[in-house]
């Protein structure tokens, strides 16, 4: 069996992807978690507990665990963090050091999670060869950690991909594309929300795909660039008037209308669907079903941090 190491284990995308890293039966799955709160998973995930920061820590996880594939999920998580230099700096020299361990104890494939955000702002579909303009901070930094990677790794014959996830969402939605639960949030308490830049076009893909599409990643021989998306074009307008008439309270939103600096995020998923062999399932009005019915769950309140 391989062994499968996960970082950001805990986090909004970690979850979905040790489940569906659980169904390979090839696979022994290890998840890394910067707190001990390892009752949240299946019996036979192998529990690793460091902080990325640590290198004497990461050190001995690597040595330990020596697993023979890595999923790296773990970046900065708050909108703070997102567009703080100092903190995607961190993350670059971080990631670069578990990179490093990673293939000196004996690792083949390291998956990182990229991100949309490396295209910058084009008006067109993007696809993986794209060049992009105008990034941002945590853009920016992830291509730079994703550019250095992928010389160094086709310099010394190591199996590196970036799986660029367009925007996700669903149960227990991240903090740095916020808008989704935002909009349910304010709808279940019975306030207003405003949607800005609404004649944007977003690719909108929901966790459990994007957790399965890593997944399917991984388990190939795919090297390079790769767009983790549905491919599919949502304007905003329609994506949270769905979901106010699905909360059946229409008069609670409204819209923040923009003349210019409207922008298309979609991705080219020819790569995904065609090489390695995935498709998202989920259609965005029964994830959207979905997010809703968790929110209400939680009583429309944000769950606390783990």
């Amino acid at each position: 069996m391989e062994k499968v190491f996960i970082t950001g284990a805990g986090g909004f995308i970690g979850k979905p992807t040790i489940e569906a890293a659980l169904k390979n039966p090839d696979w022994e799955v290890h998840a890394l978690l910067s707190r001990r709160h390892a009752s949240n998973f299946p019996s036979e995930v192998h529990i690793h507990t460091a902080d990325l920061a640590d290198p004497c820590a990461c050190e001995y996880v690597m040595r330990q665990a020596a697993p023979d594939i890595l999923i790296h999920l773990a970046w900065a998580t708050t909108e703070d963090d997102y567009a703080d230099a100092v903190s995607n700096l961190m993350w670059i020299e971080n990631s670069l050091r578990l990179l490093r361990m990673f293939f000196r104890h004996g690792g083949r494939r390291f998956v990182f999670c990229g991100s949309s955000t490396e295209y910058g702002r084009p008006a067109r579909q993007n696809a993986e060869n794209l060049t992009a303009i105008q990034r941002s901070v945590y853009g920016e930094s992830k291509l730079a950690f994703e550019n250095v990677c992928r010389t160094y790794c086709a310099k010394a014959n190591h199996e590196f991909v970036s799986a660029r996830c367009f925007t996700v969402y669903g149960e227990n939605d991240a903090r740095i594309f916020p808008a989704i639960p935002a909009a349910i949030q304010a709808f279940g308490k019975g306030e207003r929300f405003t949607c800005k830049s609404p004649r944007n076009v977003w690719d909108f893909i929901y966790v459990d795909d994007a957790a399965e599409a890593l997944v399917k990643i991984a388990a190939s021989n795919y090297c390079g660039v790769v767009n983790v998306g549905s491919g599919r074009p949502h304007l905003l307008e329609n994506v949270f008037t769905e979901i106010a008439e699905k909360m059946r309270c229409p008069e609670l939103l409204s819209f923040e209308a923009h003349n210019s600096d409207v922008s298309m995020l979609v991705a080219d998923t020819t790569i995904l669907n065609e090489t390695i062999g995935y498709t998202c399932r989920t259609d965005i009005s029964d994830g959207l079903d979905r997010t809703i019915a968790w929110w209400k769950a939680q009583n429309f309140r944000p769950k606390r941090r783990q």
